[in-house]
């Protein structure tokens, strides 16, 4: 079903019952958020991360259309829609697609392929646009899109209904590549079926198991402090994490002491200069102003170990 969006509000509404196209990746494992953060936000018990403020978002946004136009420029329809489309067969499924796009006789090698001779102005698609810089860009595997990007993309065709489409990927600022894909019948079975579980999951009350350390800033809100302390001498995963966070902790204090040993050897060699060459490597030293400021009071949270 597709959705005209009437503002912001509204949009946040609609995202907020469904798992969208940029969601799809934290149920695989490569998302933007981790599968915990996910299942927290949408079941209300995380707010969402608020990139208003982020500048590498403000970017992509600002250049969307400026892409699209380079889209078009390559010898394709590009249509702009406003809207909210939700996958008729998977509920809480949905997706807001950048942009339709169409063939007209582009001459784009990787639209020459056998499979998209068939598709004509006829039949529409869906353009992702996608913004990166040239150093991620080259750490792609075989040259393709992130496994992210792709999810994004069969997950957004499986909600449309389409049968083809492409991701419009901008690198570095000044070079526009462009990946088609058909309809990948396999890979959207997989992503109804993970949608499906998912809120099954939420329903049920089953949240994700933490696994990374990027859920210890979200776990810290999740879970507020209460003044009480409470007896886990019978969860026997207990002490091995303890053991973990310790073992940890004696890594990272261990590699920040070898690293203050190495920089101040090389203190010792500069002798005071302000940078030196050795070879291929340059390396700099100078001083930073920091300007005063004045902090406001505040609070966090810490996790820490004693005893045995």
């Amino acid at each position: 079903m597709w959705i005209e969006i009437n503002d912001e509000n509204h949009w946040k509404e609609l995202r907020s019952k469904n798992v969208g196209g940029s969601d799809i990746g934290s149920l695989f494992g490569c998302g933007y958020l981790t599968e915990f953060e996910l299942w927290h936000q949408k079941n209300g018990t995380l707010a969402p991360e608020d990139f208003g403020g982020n500048e590498r978002v403000l970017c992509g946004t600002l250049f969307e259309s400026a892409i699209a136009e380079m889209v078009r420029r390559r010898g394709f329809l590009v249509e702009e829609t406003k809207h909210y489309v939700t996958c008729d067969d998977t509920p809480g499924m949905a997706c807001t697609p950048d942009r339709i796009i169409r063939m007209n006789g582009t001459e784009e090698k990787r639209f020459q392929h056998p499979s998209f001779a068939g598709i004509g102005t006829d039949k529409p698609g869906l353009l992702q646009i996608k913004n990166t810089d040239y150093f991620e860009f080259k750490k792609w595997e075989d040259g393709e899109p992130p496994m992210k990007y792709q999810l994004q993309l069969q997950h957004e065709l499986a909600c449309t209904g389409y049968s083809w489409g492409a991701l419009g990927i901008f690198v570095g600022g000044n070079r526009l590549e462009l990946f088609p894909y058909l309809q990948h019948e396999r890979a959207i079975g997989k992503i109804k079926f993970a949608v499906t579980e998912f809120w099954q999951s939420i329903e049920e009350g089953r949240e994700p198991r933490i696994t990374e350390g990027d859920d210890y800033s979200a776990a810290t809100k999740v879970y507020p402090l209460f003044d009480m302390a409470i007896d886990l001498s019978g969860d026997n995963e207990i002490p091995m994490l303890c053991e973990e966070v310790r073992d940890a902790s004696a890594i990272r204090l261990a590699a920040e002491k070898r690293e203050k040993a190495a920089k101040a050897q090389i203190l010792q060699k500069l002798g005071g200069a302000s940078g030196a060459v050795c070879g291929p490597i340059f390396i700099e030293n100078k001083t930073i102003l920091r300007k005063a400021y004045e902090v406001a009071e505040s609070s966090y949270q810490r996790l820490s170990i004693k005893g045995a």
